[in-house]
């Protein structure tokens, strides 16, 4: 996966976090944001198995709200 995300390119956004696979081809899961947000990841890779629960979070500050994104 990591070799496709390389590839993919959307104007004014950037890839924040990801799962990517390490021992299969294909799947995993990201997010983009837009560049002009603030983020910090949240780690949850350690709850995630490949092919079947592939976790990646961020949590977004805009102003004084805190958002967390959890794609699964």
């Amino acid at each position: 996966m990591e070799r496709n995300l390389s590839s993919i390119s959307l104007e004014n956004y950037k890839l924040a976090v990801n799962f990517s696979f390490v021992t299969y081809q294909g799947g995993g899961t990201c997010i983009f944001i837009r560049n002009d947000l603030t983020y910090s990841p949240i780690t949850v890779s350690q709850l995630g198995e490949e092919k079947i629960l592939e976790p990646c979070a961020l949590q977004v500050s805009i102003g004084e709200t805190n958002i967390i994104v959890l794609c699964i």
